[in-house]
């Protein structure tokens, strides 16, 4: 009885603590000063319906920038990094462009898609994926985070 409370509390903690890196991560791209232009490749200044196909759950926050969650499914996760590249590439990026990457990836993925295998190992926390790409000199930035609990595209405006 007591082991099962203790391990109830080890998955809280777990689950805490990778919900505030991403988080964190999210800040770290948020705390600098206000930026007037735009991401390209996405319309930020629309008003997106709550659910779209093509995009996932999108939350949009006052300041114009955009969280875009997708299904935690080897399919949502190939379209959370088919957006992330469709994105890089209407911005003149690559994926190997970020300004830091803090992704830890189990030694049983091939490569970043082989999506499956991704999928299972994110799902059960063998992996993690924390990567910020700046877009230009202002604090403009795409942050792509996927954990066993989202799988989700920050647009920083």
């Amino acid at each position: 009885m007591c082991s099962d409370r203790n391990n109830i509390k080890k998955s809280k903690k777990n689950t805490n603590m990778k919900t505030k890196k991403l988080l964190l991560l999210i800040m770290m791209l948020s705390i600098t000063s206000i930026s007037f232009g735009q991401i390209k490749g996405i319309d930020l200044s629309i008003t997106f319906p709550e659910k779209m196909e093509n995009y996932g759950t999108l939350n949009k926050s006052d300041d114009g920038s955009l969280a875009i969650h997708y299904k935690l499914t080897p399919v949502g996760l190939k379209k959370c990094f088919e957006k992330v590249r469709e994105l890089l590439i209407a911005n003149d990026k690559s994926f190997d462009d970020t300004i830091l990457d803090k992704s830890i990836i189990n030694s049983t993925v091939k490569d970043l898609y082989d999506y499956e295998q991704l999928h299972s190992t994110l799902s059960i926390g063998y992996s993690e994926i924390q990567m910020i790409w700046k877009i230009d000199d202002k604090p403009r930035g795409i942050i792509l985070g996927c954990t066993d609990e989202v799988y989700m595209i920050y647009l920083k405006n």
